[in-house]
């Protein structure tokens, strides 16, 4: 070596290799914070994908049971258009409806007896049961 030579070192005492490795972890660093902050965080973040999986799965299994219901009604629809005594039927009994030429009794049961009245038990006020009613 001849006498004048000298080795370079830099004021801080470290050799520019070694800072240049740490910028390089530093951003690296920074990049994977970034990265698992925009997985837990914000509109596209795994947790509110995970929450639209689940919902998209009730959805589906609602659709599925909607979609049972609408075939068992169109069942019933076709059996209403096709059985005329099934339909008159449903009409008497759900929607109290009759012919014109046709009168209605109806049983109507009676009030139940008042404990603090001192009914004696025999049914003789009562008439022994219900009463009809005609419409």
């Amino acid at each position: 070596m001849s006498p004048h030579s000298f080795v370079a070192v830099p004021r801080n005492g470290r050799p520019a290799a070694r800072r240049r490795d740490r910028r390089w972890l530093w951003l690296l660093a920074a990049v994977l914070a970034a990265g698992i902050l925009g997985l837990f965080a914000g509109e596209n973040s795994l947790p509110r994908y995970w929450r639209l999986g689940r919902q998209q799965r009730v959805l589906e299994e609602e659709v599925a049971r909607l979609r049972a219901q609408e075939a068992a009604l169109e069942h019933d629809l076709s059996r209403l258009d096709s059985d005329p005594e099934l339909l008159e039927r449903i009409a008497r009994e759900v929607y109290h409806l009759r012919r014109p030429d046709e009168q209605v009794l109806e049983l109507v049961p009676a009030p139940a007896p008042d404990a603090d009245a001192g009914d004696s038990g025999d049914g003789a006020e009562s008439g022994g049961g219900g009463h009809l009613d005609t419409r």
